[in-house]
């Protein structure tokens, strides 16, 4: 993502990640439905702090949500150029 950022404006150092991702939305670069899903996994990963687990993770998560984080990597990856 730095990549993406260097050097356009709207990407300073203080700007969060939904921030960051909402300015590539605005810019075209992301779709809405890829800023939805990247802003899910951001949540979900975000309130998973390794000092605070009283349980291990296994089986936290279903097939249903390793398929959207998956679609959703993809997705950004495809959007700033990768291989599809």
């Amino acid at each position: 993502m730095q990549e993406v950022q260097k050097g356009r404006p709207g990407f300073g150092k203080r700007k969060g990640f939904k921030k960051r991702i909402q300015k590539l939305v605005d810019d075209g670069v992301l779709s809405s439905e890829s800023q939805e899903d990247l802003n899910w996994v951001w949540d979900v990963r975000n309130n998973a702090h390794l000092v605070t687990l009283t349980d291990a993770e296994y089986q936290k998560y279903n097939l249903k949500d390793y398929n959207r984080a998956v679609r959703a990597l993809h997705r950004f990856r495809v959007s700033l150029g990768g291989e599809s």
